[in-house]
């Protein structure tokens, strides 16, 4: 793919930041849209999901790369505004800049009959995506080094606490994802991706969530006792603590992602594509 001129929201991000970094190493030129000025950054360009962005500034873009998502915002009616309006403003003034490629970065908690608030926006902004002949990437369960995203999270908990409440049986399938792959994945599916198209991005080969937690456990030269509790008690508590104000790295909404996942993706659109992906390296 020759060099690409790239406008990306949430660059600053967990899965944004490894994007915009593998992305500019490959020769793009990547431009931020963000709220304010980030730091280090020569050029970028006025955004925010509840203001959209002046679409005459995207004129000349090769693409607009969507990986911004207000994970503060609890009211589901204020993340609909917000998250799934936002996203779909954007996605129409790059339409009507006549960017070239729109690529939204959606998960594979979106399927449909999902039960997160995550899921059925990413769902909900993918429909409009394929409408105006963008591509979404449902992205499976990012990893890395650090201690940010989801996996940064469940890493605390793996090393910090030595027993942990599992939900269930810890038997729900992850697809895992390592952040190394994020960049020359993506550049594949713009290039070879049908418009319209739908891509997961992820391991075909899950690892449970409870092989997730005993893999971050170890890595950390810990061991962890897992105890198999129902989901639902833990759900209520962490609604109660969120509608009392308490801001928690941890959300209920995240819990219900990680319970309902869709039991049978397809990955036959990325094998069609030829993409291949890091292994993730479960216990022995």
């Amino acid at each position: 793919m020759k060099p690409q001129r790239i406008a990306m929201s949430g660059a600053q991000g967990f899965v944004g930041s490894h994007l915009k970094a593998q992305l500019r190493e490959s020769g793009h030129a990547v431009i931020p849209l963000t709220r304010s000025a980030p730091p280090g950054e020569p050029e970028w360009i006025r955004f925010s999901l509840e203001n959209g962005v002046d679409a005459d500034r995207l004129r000349g873009f090769d693409s607009v790369v969507h990986c911004a998502y207000d994970f503060s915002v609890l009211d589901v009616r204020e993340d609909t505004r917000r998250n799934v309006e936002g996203s779909e403003r954007l996605f129409r003034q790059a339409h009507n800049a006549r960017v070239p490629l729109l690529v939204f970065i959606s998960t594979l908690s979106a399927f449909p009959r999902c039960r997160s608030q995550y899921g059925r926006g990413k769902l909900a902004v993918e429909r409009l995506v394929s409408e105006i002949g963008g591509i979404s990437v449902r992205l499976g369960f990012v990893h890395d080094e650090s201690d940010r995203g989801l996996s940064g999270r469940l890493k605390k908990l793996a090393t910090n606490l030595a027993v942990i409440p599992l939900p269930g049986l810890g038997r729900q399938r992850l697809y895992p994802l390592s952040a190394l792959d994020l960049g020359l994945s993506l550049l594949t599916i713009m290039e070879r991706a049908k418009p319209g198209s739908v891509i997961p991005l992820a391991q075909a080969e899950p690892v449970t969530l409870a092989d997730l937690l005993r893999t971050f456990a170890r890595q950390a030269g810990k061991r962890v006792h897992l105890v198999p509790t129902p989901w639902q008690p833990i759900w209520t508590l962490l609604r109660c603590l969120e509608g009392a104000g308490v801001r928690l790295s941890f959300r209920s909404d995240s819990l219900l992602s990680l319970v309902n996942q869709d039991p049978r993706p397809d990955f036959s659109s990325t094998h069609d594509l030829g993409l291949t992906l890091r292994c993730f390296s479960g216990p022995p």
